[in-house]
């Protein structure tokens, strides 16, 4: 995880980039979460964050870099595609709650 402070050291956001394996496809980054706060956008905050994960995973031989967001985050999707990301599937999501025995 990566963090974005003020001079003051107060957080305006942060990344969360990990290293994804699957039996099918080569390891890839996958973002678990990334977040700048909604009055210091649009100020390079997200990309500097974006480009630090980005480096991080390229150290690591890792050529391929994934993100997932929801259907209705327009905002966010244009912040990717400007990026440089190409949607590359259209998914929906299921959860089931399951019991934990105690």
């Amino acid at each position: 995880m990566l963090v974005a402070c003020l001079e003051d050291g107060s957080v305006v956001g942060w990344i969360h980039v990990y290293i994804a394996m699957r039996v099918e496809s080569n390891p890839f980054g996958e973002l678990g979460g990334f977040v700048v706060e909604e009055n210091h956008r649009r100020r390079g905050i997200g990309s500097a964050l974006l480009g630090a994960a980005e480096t991080w995973l390229t150290g690591r031989g890792i050529e391929t870099l994934r993100v997932r967001s929801r259907s209705t985050r327009v905002d966010a999707h244009a912040f990717f595609e400007k990026a440089g990301f190409s949607m590359t599937k259209d998914q929906r999501v299921f959860d089931k709650p399951i019991m934990i025995d105690t």
